[in-house]
């Protein structure tokens, strides 16, 4: 039911912690596009695991594990020799939390702002 929450990935495991709910997740599909040249490859290199804070459930804070794989590019014209799968429109690189989290704090600090100013 979960990876409706999630389209292009699938959802591996749902654990219930302490104090969170942590998702396992995996994008899924078995290529990745090169960010410098546009080819597609499925030749995996590496996986490393990707910690985001999402929106709560429920109440309880959410933590998604997301499995990224790095992939070697083919394309001998190529100066990138491997790149990381992206997280689509769940997560900017780098991210530490998804697009969702950052859309729901955008709005606030906005409706905050804009509430302070005018009350000053």
């Amino acid at each position: 039911m979960l990876s409706m929450h999630f389209p292009g990935f699938r959802v591996a495991d749902v654990e219930h912690a302490h104090d969170r709910v942590r998702i396992s997740i995996s994008v899924d599909s078995d290529a990745a596009t090169c960010p410098d040249c546009g080819r597609q490859s499925t030749a995996v290199h590496s996986t490393y695991v990707r910690q985001l804070r999402d929106l709560p459930i429920l109440g309880e804070p959410v933590e998604l594990q997301a499995l990224v794989r790095r992939f070697r590019c083919r394309n001998s014209d190529c100066a990138r020799i491997t790149f990381s799968e992206s997280l689509g429109g769940l997560a900017k690189r780098y991210a530490q939390r998804t697009d969702r989290v950052t859309d729901v704090l955008r709005s606030l600090v906005s409706m905050l702002s804009s509430t302070l100013s005018t009350i000053l």
